[in-house]
């Protein structure tokens, strides 16, 4: 980008807001690689620094009061999502709406790659069934998104299990980062027993997982029927007069399950905005010289809990 009111610094960190006489007027930074440490000026600041949902001490702090925490929940936004931005607007005495407001998938499974165990990529498979802490099959699979997180909130344990044959497991799909082909799905995920259980029976299955057998082996036995027959009569994936894309059974050993986990995602909620964007107190009031915009203030809030892509631009 060549404009003459532009230029970037690079490998810098904004560690806060510089405030003269009650405006909002620079930033604090300090360089990544050298730790030097310089204060940029400027009649308005834009705060634009993303959500929060890759801090996950914040997430937890800022639950739904409605919900329990999960016990185990993987980050799935971007690395820079940590929250700077929350915390400076606070500072600042912005107000703060809607932070226990998330969109959180309940399709992560664990990074193999991420020595934290805390990361969590987008594991999807059309041909699998998903079952509970039962061995049940609970859920429409191809259910909308809203739905089923409606759905897995309300469980008594957030989670589930993926559950395919081998014909399924070459329709496994894991996103999220650039390293994953399908020879390495097939590798450190599908081949890697700390993430995927194979066994060559369905009982095996069970046996490996903790499942009741008896809950999973009927959830097959049944999976297997309506396939034959040509509609789900449980859940309504697929009908004789629309038959599902992909359904297959569960028939052909190995026998996979693959653990997944609730992922956060995106931020719903951060400072309040007015319609000029000004970053605006709890009365309403704007602090002179401080503006935000995108995720950080939760912007596609208006659409309710849809995050969907491009609604926070």
């Amino acid at each position: 980008l060549n404009h003459p009111a532009i230029s970037f610094v690079w490998n810098t960190r904004v560690t806060g807001l510089a405030r003269t006489r009650g405006r909002i007027n620079g930033v604090a930074t300090a360089n990544t690689r050298t730790g030097k440490t310089a204060v940029y000026r400027a009649n308005s600041v834009i705060l634009s620094t993303g959500g929060f949902e890759n801090n996950l001490q914040l997430v937890r702090e800022n639950w739904p009061a409605n919900a329990p925490v999960p016990p185990r929940l993987l980050t799935g936004a971007g690395e820079f999502a940590t929250g700077d931005g929350v915390g400076m607007a606070r500072w600042a005495g912005a107000q703060l709406r809607d932070l226990d407001r998330h969109v959180i998938f309940d399709n992560g499974v664990p990074d193999p790659r991420d020595a934290t165990g805390q990361r969590g990529l987008n594991a999807q498979n059309p041909s699998a069934i998903w079952v509970n802490s039962s061995g049940r099959r609970f859920i429409n699979e191809a259910a909308p998104g809203t739905e089923v997180t409606r759905l897995l909130e309300a469980a008594p344990r957030r989670g589930y299990w993926m559950i395919f044959d081998a014909p399924g497991a070459r329709r496994m799909n894991v996103r999220d980062a650039p390293w994953l082909t399908p020879e390495r799905i097939r590798a450190e995920i599908l081949d890697n027993p700390a993430l995927t259980t194979q066994a060559d029976t369905v009982a095996g299955l069970a046996a490996a997982t903790g499942l009741p057998e008896h809950g999973l082996r009927t959830t097959v036995q049944t999976w297997n029927r309506m396939i034959d027959s040509g509609e789900d009569f449980q859940f309504g994936r697929f009908a004789q007069s629309q038959p599902g894309r992909g359904v297959s059974g569960v028939r052909t050993p190995p026998y996979y399950a693959v653990r997944v986990y609730p992922m956060t995602r995106k931020s719903m909620g951060g400072p309040a905005i007015n319609l000029r964007a000004q970053v605006v107190r709890a009365d309403g009031t704007p602090i002179p010289g401080l503006y935000a915009a995108g995720e950080l203030t939760g912007a596609a809030g208006v659409n309710g809990r849809y995050g969907g892509a491009g609604t926070f631009l």
